[in-house]
């Protein structure tokens, strides 16, 4: 059940930005200063211990997939920048569509112009092991944005035109974390993107308006590494995810950021939106078990 990583790595996600939302309450600009801080400490650790020397012996050499990585990198900051300075145009509705549906669209073009699946699947998916979780995830999207819905349709231009661009960022981004599964290069990949997204990040933080809150001199050195620490495990987790199973199963555990998102405690979901959430997290964990059983590695 290698998919069920991913379902995991989404959960402390989503545990993670419920801590950073509490501080963005705060102050904004301090809180995408000290993600562009993590970043960056991640990235230098991550590149320094790639470039130490290493015994080669019984090894296999992998090249970093460098269009992969910015490929992603790019996706990532883009979709986050584009949503934090102009918060006018870039609403919430559109980050929602994008994360559920980019990791959909990414495997499909990933199976129509990538390359073939590390691993083989003998049963085909059904038609209700395709359709269900694709109703309930519609499902969930409509209902949690049903309160903005007179928004929408005051301004359609705005709404579709927002919810296209983030789905194309974050779609570029998905591709570009596949290719970088596919490589088999997890940390060295990860610490490239970190970098990339780190030096982003502190550069829209220095632009926003208002002096950040320094959390104290302890903090100041603690908290950016804790915060690699966790980035770190969730890309690990992610990468795995992606790597060792199928793209329908993969795909589908990386849309559960969505519902997850909905069942953390204080979402102020409504019921419906509840069952909904839950339905789709135990439909994709019920697939990735049948998928799991149904592949046999290369």
């Amino acid at each position: 059940m290698a998919a069920s990583s991913i379902v995991l790595a989404n959960l402390f996600f989503c545990i993670l930005m419920e801590l950073l939302r509490a501080q963005s309450t705060r102050n904004t600009g301090s809180t995408v200063l000290l993600l562009g801080a993590a970043n960056l400490v991640l990235g230098v650790v991550l590149f320094i211990s790639s470039a130490l020397p290493k015994n080669k012996a019984g090894t296999h050499i992998r090249v970093l997939d460098w269009r992969g990585i910015i490929l992603w990198a790019a996706g990532y900051s883009t979709t986050y920048l584009l949503f934090l300075l102009n918060p006018e145009f870039f609403m919430v509705v559109h980050l929602t569509v994008a994360a559920a549906f980019a990791p959909l669209l990414a495997a499909f073009a990933d199976r129509k112009f990538g390359g073939r699946e590390r691993q083989q699947t003998v049963k085909r998916n059904s038609k209700t092991e395709t359709l269900l979780p694709l109703s309930l995830l519609l499902g969930i999207v409509i209902s949690i944005t049903w309160s903005t819905w007179p928004t929408i349709m005051n301004a359609p231009a705005v709404a579709l035109g927002g919810s296209l661009i983030m789905v194309m960022t974050m779609t570029a981004s998905q591709m570009g974390l596949r290719r970088c599964a596919q490589a088999g290069v997890a940390s060295p990949s990860i610490g490239r993107a970190a970098l990339i997204n780190g030096l982003a990040l502190l550069a829209v933080g220095s632009l926003k308006s208002g002096t950040p809150t320094s959390p104290g001199i302890p903090g100041l050195f603690l908290i950016p590494f804790a915060l690699a620490l966790a980035i770190f495990g969730i890309q690990k987790l992610i990468l795995f995810g992606i790597r060792n199973s199928s793209r329908t199963a993969s795909a589908l555990a990386l849309s559960t950021a969505v519902p997850l998102s909905v069942l953390l405690p204080g979402s102020g979901a409504s019921g419906l939106t509840l069952l909904l959430a839950l339905s789709y997290c135990l439909v994709v964990l019920w697939i990735s078990r049948r998928a799991s059983s149904s592949v046999t590695p290369e």
